[in-house]
């Protein structure tokens, strides 16, 4: 397969946003650190956990309901049976891939918040039992290490020689940013983030480029590599360190409902997938991050005036 040079653009906009997830995990153990400290660590726990579990829970249905091209079988069909036939088919779906339902739901995007809450609980287990910042670091350094030795760097010679299944590698990932997020919590870090920004930048793609060449390709973007905890940590350094940065910019008005935004756009995906179809005009292609980011905006805004699922988007 040939491809042009819109090809790797892309792969090349995937890649520098490879830190927002890493990120949010750092930033969630930076925080839930702080919430043990303050109100001590079962309290937090109990705090912590059902909040993000209702968030789950709410989004496996929703997602469920409108699940894969939701849109076209509503209108091939001629009404909203399809709708309520994937409702109805999700406990059997749980039951027959029960591997791949305990691990991200309904949808894929949904493995961080699975992962979020098994991190938590891990990350808890080893506040409890009294270890250090440094011995929780390097555990969860371990267990990312691992990860990477039995994902992509599995035919190396780091490579445990074998491939867990994606699905399975939440806890690893969800583990160590976690407990990089609860080290920052509790160390002082005197370092230029914007001069660690910039190198891990250039490392991680130096360092996906030699991956895409181990696999025979020209590039590809990598979500996951060694240099990924560098640059997520330089990130969130900057924001701790320019707490006013962006302040007044749009982006920092929609952070209230990332969250929101970043669930509910598969949905739109399965939606907008019935319009892709019909064109393979380059304007769609171009535009369609816009249309699915403005629509996703949109219903979260809408589902935030609506008391009940007001938590679930913001």
């Amino acid at each position: 397969m040939e491809h042009n040079g819109w090809y790797y653009l892309g792969h090349i906009i995937q890649q520098l946003n490879a830190f927002a997830v890493p990120f949010f995990f750092i930033a969630s153990g930076y925080f839930f650190s702080l919430g043990v400290d303050k109100h001590g660590l079962q309290k937090q726990l109990k705090k912590y956990i059902p909040r993000i579990a209702l968030l789950l829970l709410i989004w496996v249905v929703l997602n469920g309901f409108f699940w894969g091209q939701w849109l076209q079988e509503v209108v091939e069909n001629g009404s909203l049976r399809p709708l309520l036939s994937n409702l109805l088919f999700m406990p059997e779906y749980a039951a027959s891939r029960l591997d791949v339902f305990l691990f991200w739901g309904t949808a894929v995007p949904l493995w961080f918040l699975v992962s979020l809450i098994e991190g938590s609980i891990v990350l808890s287990a080893l506040i409890a039992l009294k270890l250090g910042k440094n011995s929780i670091l390097l555990i969860g350094t371990v267990a990312y290490t691992f990860m990477l030795s039995a994902s992509l760097y599995s035919d190396t010679l780091i490579g445990t020689g074998f491939v867990l299944p994606f699905q399975q590698r939440g806890i690893f990932i969800s583990v160590f940013f976690l407990s990089i997020g609860y080290f920052l919590a509790h160390s002082t870090i005197n370092i230029s983030s914007l001069k660690l920004l910039c190198g891990a930048v250039v490392l991680m793609f130096l360092e996906s480029l030699l991956v895409s060449a181990h696999e025979g390709l020209v590039f590809e973007e990598h979500p996951y590599l060694f240099s990924t905890p560098i640059i997520a940590t330089a990130v969130f350094l900057f924001a701790t360190q320019h707490p006013t940065f962006g302040a007044n910019g749009l982006l920092y008005k929609l952070g209230a409902i990332s969250l929101g935004v970043y669930v509910v756009h598969t949905p739109v995906i399965g939606a907008l997938d019935y319009f892709g179809k019909t064109t393979a005009h380059p304007a769609w292609e171009l535009s369609y991050p816009f249309i699915t980011l403005i629509i996703s905006i949109l219903i979260v805004n809408v589902l935030s005036k609506i008391p009940y699922l007001r938590k679930a988007v913001t």
